[in-house]
């Protein structure tokens, strides 16, 4: 697994879904993404996939997405697991 940290310069139009400026993705080896985490300004979860709280929760942004990390890995896994379940 990989956790990755994109922000609003990284996704066009980031911010366009609920204000959101950060989004953290656990990705699998093979580039598919298993969970998302998107974070407004405030730093308040606005978004989270798999979910059915919110308004992306059923697909994601990755949807059908294969994700080729060409960077490092940006967020370890217990912090990521810190935040999904905040």
């Amino acid at each position: 697994m990989k956790y990755i940290e994109w922000d609003i310069d990284s996704i066009q139009n980031m911010s366009s879904i609920s204000g959101m400026i950060k989004l953290y993705t656990e990705i699998e080896d093979d580039g598919s993404v298993c969970r998302e985490i998107g974070i407004n300004q405030e730093g308040i979860v606005i978004h989270k996939f798999p979910s059915d709280h919110f308004k992306q929760g059923k697909y994601g942004l990755f949807d059908n997405q294969i994700v080729e990390v060409k960077e490092t890995v940006s967020l370890d896994k217990n912090n990521f697991e810190l935040l999904w379940n905040h």
